[in-house]
């Protein structure tokens, strides 16, 4: 099970476990000061979670800031946090992997950080039925709240669409040639 950001969005994704957005005060607690010290340093902490695949664990925190995050934050932001990951004992004593990464171009836009931040941006929709007679749109995304969001097509013409009609949500992504 998984939390998104404020703790808004839950899925489900084999054994994977997120640690961070969770109800559970005690969980918060514990990941307090990486969430913390992400924030000191002009990040947002988008997800942080503890997974195991293939018998291996993994430790990964994912971070954003406005104008996007490159290689050198997630370096910055590995080297500021391990020492605190490694006091707070993420495996029980077992070996782990830690991560630190960018939420990546085609993240799903689900909890209302995720709309916060793309206020202003290009984005594709995909509806679950049909939405002015498509099944998906792209338009600049102009505003949101806890249960719709408007978004300017390229024709101009506005539309309020409710977010329980999206199947999925993401930046637009355009190739040049």
């Amino acid at each position: 099970m998984s939390y998104l950001d404020d703790g808004l969005e839950i899925r489900e994704d084999n054994e994977k476990v997120t640690v961070y957005g969770n109800k559970d005060l005690s969980e918060e607690a514990r990941f307090a000061p990486i969430v913390s010290l992400i924030a000191e340093n002009g990040y947002d902490t988008v997800e942080i979670t503890n997974s195991k695949a293939y018998g291996k664990n993994a430790f990964t925190v994912v971070i954003h800031k406005t104008g996007g995050i490159g290689l050198d934050d997630c370096e910055k932001v590995s080297n500021l946090l391990s020492d605190i990951v490694d006091g707070i004992d993420i495996c029980n004593g077992q070996p782990y992997d830690f991560n630190v990464s960018s939420p990546g171009l085609d993240r799903p836009i689900k909890s209302e950080k995720d709309f916060a931040r793309n206020i202003g941006e290009r984005i594709e929709v995909h509806f679950i039925g049909l939405i002015d007679k498509k099944k998906k749109l792209a338009g600049v995304l102009t505003s949101a709240d806890e249960k719709r969001f408007v978004i300017t097509l390229d024709t101009g013409k506005t539309l309020t669409i409710d977010k329980a009609s999206v199947k999925l949500m993401h930046k637009e992504i355009k190739f040049s040639k």
